[in-house]
């Protein structure tokens, strides 16, 4: 080439030449990408060894003697543009992830203040984080809970060490017997609830009025029963049936893996039948056997700890004892901690099943986008599920025209007509009238694929959280797309 050809050559054409010699030189595959950092310095290499080369090139078939070395601005971007145009494409076919089963956590490039980002697993095992049984207290516990003593006839020491979970027991057969509640019974209501607490808070007065008038000391003190308080706290949050089951466990249970007994010798699967074999024995799920943090003095609270303990692990052992009896389960390799750790989460045990990556921008669900977007009207529109679409519209732009919209100060207008394009064959293609502002498509082609570092940082922590989930099977992902709003510091969740 010509010093003037050589100057002007698309910083594109100088990676694709340069990635097609990196492949050869380093004998790499057809269609690979330099991903590593090392892998991206030997493609950097390359090129910086051949501007040298060039220059001198240049500079021996000039015959001006005042020839200035050349400035190829051009091969400097495209050193640049390494760590940010070289991307593989994010397309993954259903059948691929399939045999893959990976969980795949998919993002855009950050365009300007917004992004997306994509949670898809083909089914993940979640668990999160009390269910203490205090409606219908098994053995152990309830002689601990009615070997406590009256509260009046306590001294000042033992009540206000008193475990609140035996202060809740208390007075919840107290509850019962005052407004002829049944034996099982537990107040759910706003309302029976504050019968509950009202009882609680009467009677903290008159323990405290009843242990000043048995001390001799006339500079006695008021006691503070914390562990009352906790009490009336722990109403709305520990006070379960204890044959409860959540929606989502009961789902699982009912799940059509488990009523086909089409579990693939999967440990998961076996673990779930054996669970609902028990659950079907008991009327209840296997305790967790954990309790929550209380006033206590350690002496008693190590008791009632032993005793939840002790009965998870008769819980856990049931259900292991299950688990042997069923057919391929002795192809697995869980042993009885194994178990014990499962059991702990039976109430928090989540399966996520996402959308395929592919099918977010097809079928019914593009559809799902346009019409909620159709139904909305500009006092109360979706800005994010907008932002969205046009983010996912400017990745397509960018797989035609390997650049982004706006990227060229030239181009803007143009780019703005061409998503315009995009965004009336998909409204037209749904029958939709999608509203959305022209301000927008604007604003994105604006951008021109910068990425502020801000934004970028804020993705990068996002992504990796949700990787931690899907890692350690702990908290429950994002389902499943993510969308954050930088103009206006809004996020928002759709399931696509």
């Amino acid at each position: 080439m010509s010093r003037k050809e050589l100057s002007q050559t698309p910083f594109l054409v100088i990676l694709y030449k340069y990635l097609l010699k990196w492949r050869q030189h380093f004998n790499r595959k057809p269609k690979d990408l330099p991903k590593t950092y090392k892998e991206k310095n030997e493609l950097k290499k390359l090129i910086r060894e051949d501007i040298d080369v060039l220059k001198d090139n240049l500079k021996s078939k000039s015959e001006d003697e005042d020839f200035k070395d050349l400035d190829l601005e051009n091969f400097e971007e495209a050193i640049k543009a390494i760590n940010t145009v070289l991307m593989a494409s994010d397309y993954i076919p259903p059948e691929i992830q399939s045999l893959l089963n990976d969980p795949i956590i998919a993002s855009n490039d950050c365009n300007g203040s917004s992004f997306w980002l994509s949670v898809k697993a083909m089914k993940q095992f979640v668990d999160q984080n009390h269910y203490l049984r205090l409606d219908e207290p098994f053995h152990q516990l309830k002689q601990y809970l009615d070997s406590y003593e009256k509260f009046e006839d306590m001294s000042r020491k033992e009540l206000s060490q008193t475990p609140f979970l035996v202060i809740l027991y208390k007075y919840l057969l107290k509850w019962r017997q005052h407004f002829n509640r049944k034996p099982k019974d537990l107040p759910k209501t706003f309302k029976e609830k504050n019968e509950l607490k009202k009882l609680i808070r009467e009677d903290i007065d008159v323990l405290k009025d009843n242990l000043k008038s048995k001390s001799e000391d006339e500079d006695f003190k008021d006691l503070d029963l914390e562990n009352f308080e906790e009490a009336i706290k722990a109403i709305n949050t520990v006070l379960m049936a204890s044959d409860y089951i959540p929606p989502e466990i009961q789902s699982l249970l009912n799940d059509p893996i488990i009523a086909s007994n089409d579990c693939n010798g999967s440990s998961f699967w076996l673990s779930v039948k054996a669970m609902k074999q028990f659950v079907d024995q008991n009327h209840c799920l296997p305790l967790r056997g954990t309790i929550p943090d209380m006033s206590s003095n350690s002496t008693k609270y190590i008791e009632l700890q032993r005793i939840y303990r002790s009965k998870a692990k008769e819980d856990a052992e049931c259900v292991y004892n299950i688990l042997q009896t069923l057919p391929k389960a002795h192809n697995l390799n869980v042993t009885e901690n194994d178990m014990n750790l499962f059991c702990k989460s039976a109430h928090y045990l989540r399966v996520v099943r996402t959308s395929e990556i592919d099918t977010e921008l097809s079928g019914h669900r593009l559809r799902q986008i346009v019409n909620t977007m159709g139904i909305a009207d500009e006092d109360t529109e979706d800005d994010e599920l907008r932002y969205y679409l046009l983010m996912r519209l400017v990745d397509k732009f960018y797989s035609f025209h390997n650049r982004y919209p706006g990227q060229s100060h030239d181009e803007v207008e143009s780019d703005v007509s061409l998503l315009k394009s995009y965004l009336k064959e998909i409204s037209n293609e749904f029958g939709s009238n999608s509203i959305i502002k022209d301000d927008l498509i604007h604003e994105i082609c604006r951008y021109g694929g910068s990425q502020l570092h801000s934004i970028s940082a804020f993705i990068a922590g996002c992504a990796a959280q949700e990787a931690i989930k899907i890692l350690t099977s702990q908290y429950i992902p994002i389902d499943n797309t993510f969308v954050y709003n930088g103009m206006t510091c809004v996020t928002k969740t759709y399931k696509l």
